[in-house]
């Protein structure tokens, strides 16, 4: 008896017949498109359903939507190539009866190709209640802003295809060994070019839906940049946010400011009207305590902003907060204005205003007061040139060293006054700008106060609403801001 090469490598004689091999095949093909069609309804679903709270649709570039399309059809025919996998398992049988290993062999491709098609499914429903809540639950574009897979995780999104799909060959290479490298390689092949062909198949036509949208929205003719801040304010209390959108129109060369109110368009003297029509639904009396939200093109003048902020007051809102983006975010080329982030600030009330007819009855003037700049030994003027410049007693600085200029003053001597002025001319991103520099500098000597005091940030007694030590440590270091308000 003579021994043949390859006498110690298992011998496989297996049986399956041309149509059970076409049935695997399109039964594998079948549930492939089947899973592609119901994922890309999934995603398209909840892109829609975001809609209907924010008034705004993604807008995924078609890199990122070609992107997700060959995610969802690689994934597809992955487990198309799981099932047809196990079909064949369960259907091949062994050419010698007495072959009782490779029966078993068998049954544990077939147990394996089902159990990881279990777990795969198990993976993506937790995956999709997860998308769903991030992105079809929640007003879902800031959340997309902190949360974009395409930007930040797409090799995650690269490495669980190919994952998944050496998953499926796990068994049936241990058992085949080398004979399995080629068909590897020819399902690797066909895998990456019909995933590429299958992705090119728009299902949801979602090109019409986004046009028709675009159409019926105002935000998507408009411009409106927001400025940017990583030290903005979390909204709270939405309910209560009557929101104004200032921008600039796409199609018109010209540059006038528009403002839009519930996606209507309404002049500068409509504003204070629109506001107490808006509560007198609900309570008018909650106007003092609702929050106006300013959603504006940072390119807007601050004059325009001014004139804004005096329609406000004759309404008796005197609460209002600049919406911006988080400075990490790349938010530029989607120029929606939408987020859950600004810089909050109180108007004062007055007995002069021309109240209008309708607003509840102010709230008692404050005392008259009228700004002493001789009263403070450490006067700070800070003004913006109409050239942009920024000028603290004269002297030309930059906005980040202004922090630390009037934290070194305030600290060599406390009785202090900021005097901020600047040329009307200047957009709202400057004044901004500055303004984050001055009230940034007294908070963070709150900081360093409340930790040499109680041993934590001044932030934390904010969070943790501890009053009695938020309004020790006011006290000990007022917000002594002068800015003038006037139309």
């Amino acid at each position: 008896m003579t021994l043949k090469k390859g006498f110690l490598k298992p011998q496989h004689h297996l049986s399956l017949s041309k149509l059970q091999m076409l049935i695997g095949l399109i039964l594998g093909l079948c549930f492939a498109l089947l899973l592609y069609g119901l994922a890309t309804f999934f995603f398209e679903y909840c892109r829609r359903v975001s809609s209907l709270q924010s008034h705004a649709i993604f807008q995924f570039s078609s890199e990122e939507r070609s992107f997700y399309a060959w995610f969802f059809a690689s994934i597809a025919l992955i487990l198309g190539q799981n099932i047809t996998f196990w079909f064949w398992a369960k259907r091949c049988k062994p050419e010698l009866t007495d072959s009782n290993t490779i029966s078993l062999r068998l049954k544990n491709i077939a147990n394996d190709q089902k159990n990881l098609s279990t777990y795969i499914f198990a993976w993506l429903a937790r995956l999709g209640t997860l998308y769903f809540i991030f992105y079809g639950a929640y007003g879902v574009y800031p959340m997309y802003d902190l949360l974009n897979v395409y930007e930040n995780y797409n090799y995650l999104l690269l490495g669980i295809p190919l994952v998944l799909w050496l998953g499926t060959w796990t068994t049936i290479s241990r058992v085949f060994r080398t004979k399995a490298i080629r068909w590897m390689g020819i399902s690797s092949l066909v895998i990456l070019g019909s995933s590429f062909l299958l992705s090119q198949v728009d299902i949801m036509n979602h090109k019409a839906w986004d046009d028709q949208q675009k159409q019926s929205n105002l935000l998507y003719q408009y411009e409106v940049l927001l400025p940017q801040s990583d030290v903005s304010q979390k909204f709270e209390k939405r309910s209560r946010l009557v929101e104004f959108i200032l921008g600039y129109t796409k199609a018109e060369t010209s540059k006038e400011v528009t403002i839009i109110y519930n996606n209507a368009i309404i002049g500068l003297d409509e504003v204070a009207s629109s506001i107490v029509q808006n509560h007198s639904l609900l309570d008018e009396r909650e106007i003092p305590y609702i929050t106006i939200k300013i959603a504006s093109d940072k390119r807007v003048p601050i004059r325009f902003i001014n004139k804004l902020k005096y329609q406000i007051q004759r309404a008796n809102a005197l609460k209002i907060v600049f919406a911006t983006r988080l400075d990490e975010i790349p938010f530029e080329d989607k120029s929606l204005p939408i987020t859950l982030y600004g810089i909050f600030q109180n108007l004062r009330p007055s007995d002069s205003l021309d109240y209008i007819k309708g607003a509840p009855p102010p709230p008692p003037p404050p005392p008259p007061y009228k700004p002493c700049m001789e009263c403070f030994s450490n006067k700070n003027f800070v003004r913006i040139a109409s050239d942009g410049s920024i000028l603290l007693n004269g002297k030309e600085t930059e906005v980040h060293a202004l922090s630390e200029a009037l934290q070194k003053r305030i600290k060599a001597d406390p009785v202090y006054v900021i005097h901020y002025s600047y040329d009307s001319s200047i957009t709202l991103n400057q004044y901004l700008e500055v303004y984050l520099a001055i009230t940034g500098s007294i908070h963070a000597l709150r900081d360093e106060m409340s930790i040499a005091q109680y041993g934590k940030p001044f932030d934390d007694l904010l969070i943790y609403r501890d009053d009695d030590k938020i309004a020790k440590i006011k006290k000990l270091l007022p917000m002594r801001l002068i800015e003038p308000q006037s139309p």
